[in-house]
């Protein structure tokens, strides 16, 4: 699920597979604000707040691109500057963005063995 806002319009992406009842109620809630013009909620219980804030989930990686995440690596195992490029490009033929820290380990550390024949 998505949701992007502007001062122009909204847009919400879902997938109906997996959220067939909340896509009944948000159905339902347009149509009141079409209608109304207003949609009244209730406010969340203290229980809920905490649920809410608690079902985000951090990671670190995810404020980093993927070029940063692979040079990350690269810091990691001492590869020189005049390999990055090469094995970058190696790397992402491969891993195809794939944020998996020992698995773009193991393709770097194998492809820069390969090259060091």
């Amino acid at each position: 699920m998505m949701l992007t806002r502007s001062f122009i319009s909204s847009y919400l992406l879902t997938s109906f597979d997996f959220n067939e009842g909340l896509i009944e109620k948000l159905e339902s809630g347009l149509e009141t604000i079409n209608s109304k013009g207003t949609l009244r909620i209730l406010v969340p219980s203290e229980e809920e707040k905490i649920k809410i804030k608690t079902t985000i989930e951090f990671e670190e990686y995810n404020n980093k691109s993927y070029y940063d995440f692979v040079c990350s690596i690269f810091d990691d195992l001492d590869i020189p500057n005049t390999e990055r490029e090469r094995l970058y490009k190696i790397v992402q033929s491969i891993a195809n963005n794939d944020f998996d820290y020992d698995n773009v380990k193991e393709i770097i550390e194998f492809s820069y063995k390969k090259m060091s024949r």
